[in-house]
């Protein structure tokens, strides 16, 4: 009885780690990834830049400035120092 307990809690421990593994996996997100972006009219402005390259070219302070064409959540909110 005290190893099928045992077995359990192992079982519940690693399905724990797992989980809070993969959820704090944001994808899309890695610095080093490139992507095209696009204004808020959908125009694209620029090819293969990072998140951070793409940062420096924005100036608007708290709105977002530029979105990553292929995946909307990326966005970049105005020049950081």
């Amino acid at each position: 009885m005290r190893r099928i307990k045992l077995v359990f809690a192992a079982i519940a421990a690693f399905t724990g780690i797992g989980g809070a593994i993969a959820s704090s996996n944001v994808h899309g997100s890695k610095p080093s990834m490139t992507h095209d972006w696009v204004d808020l009219n959908n125009n694209t402005v620029f090819l293969n830049l990072t998140t951070i390259q793409a940062q420096y070219f924005c100036y608007s302070g708290f709105t977002i400035c530029l979105k990553a064409k292929d995946n909307f959540n990326v966005t970049t909110r105005g020049h950081v120092d």
